[in-house]
């Protein structure tokens, strides 16, 4: 064999061997690229698959946010409504406030000017009070003087009292005297009376008048007890007159007349029973001016 024919031989041996390593190459390129595909499609699949379940998640998500929205759009209708009741709420406190402050400030004048006279009223009384302790010595002086006068228009009542029952037993011993006396055989018309006769006891003597009238007045005053009578000048009544204040049978006291005019008199009560009161309509007997 020549050396042509062994270089052609090899040729053709390497020259297979170059064509089975290209289609073995082919063979697995194409495979890979097969594979490739495969892989490709089976991405496209799943981004196809990926993709729609992005849609459908993209809808239920525009859907759950459409809700939301509207969710919220609804909360936010009532947010607004509540803001604006806590908004009047607000003003309407606030009004409140605002009177309530011009109460308490009104308050507080009121107070400063009750706590200004307060102050000064306590003044007044420290003030009073300080009068009144420099009185007291004057008033127990004015006591003990009351008392000592008490004793004396006491004593002195008891005096008038002993002197109105005797001028009583000298006016019923004049009345007696006025009567016609019986005249003894043989004497004179005259009756003797404690070794005198009547024409020598009562010589000069003004003849007691009575005169009745009605309390109408009584008012206490200066310590004393006043009356007003209905009876004037008219009834012959004067100043100086006593009157005898009765009550029925019942014997109230006596009074002297103070001032008159023609229809009314005044008289102080200068002498009262023990445990009697002058009343209005009392019944008033004057005897003489004496």
């Amino acid at each position: 064999m020549s050396t042509l024919t062994k270089v052609f031989i090899v040729l053709q041996l390497v020259f297979a061997i170059a064509m089975a390593v290209v289609v073995v190459m082919t063979l697995s390129a194409d495979k890979e690229i097969k594979d490739k595909l495969k892989n490709e499609v089976t991405g496209r699949v799943a981004a196809q698959a990926y993709v729609q379940k992005a849609a459908n998640d993209s809808g239920a998500a525009e859907a759950r946010f459409s809700e939301l929205s509207d969710k919220a759009k609804k909360q936010v209708a009532d947010l607004q409504g509540e803001i604006e009741r806590v908004r009047n709420e607000l003003v309407t406190k606030q009004t409140a406030n605002d009177t309530l402050q011009g109460q308490v400030t009104e308050a507080n004048s009121n107070l400063s000017r009750v706590s200004a006279a307060l102050t000064s009223a306590q003044d007044r009384a420290a003030a009073l009070a300080r009068e009144i302790d420099a009185s007291r010595p004057e008033v127990a002086r004015l006591r003990e003087q009351n008392a000592q006068l008490t004793t004396a228009n006491q004593q002195l009542s008891d005096r008038i009292d002993l002197a109105s029952k005797a001028i009583r037993t000298l006016q019923e011993t004049l009345a007696e005297s006025q009567k016609p006396a019986e005249s003894a055989p043989g004497k004179s018309g005259v009756t003797a009376i404690g070794g005198s006769t009547v024409a020598q006891l009562f010589a000069g003597t003004q003849t007691a008048v009575e005169i009745n009238g009605k309390v109408s007045k009584v008012a206490p005053g200066a310590g004393q007890t006043f009356i007003t009578l209905a009876l004037g000048t008219r009834d012959g009544v004067q100043v100086g007159n006593r009157f005898t204040i009765s009550r029925g049978n019942t014997y109230i006291g006596d009074a002297v007349v103070q001032k008159v005019t023609p229809d009314q008199a005044v008289a102080v009560v200068n002498l009262l029973a023990k445990d009697q009161t002058v009343q209005v309509n009392d019944l008033a007997t004057s005897g003489s001016g004496n």
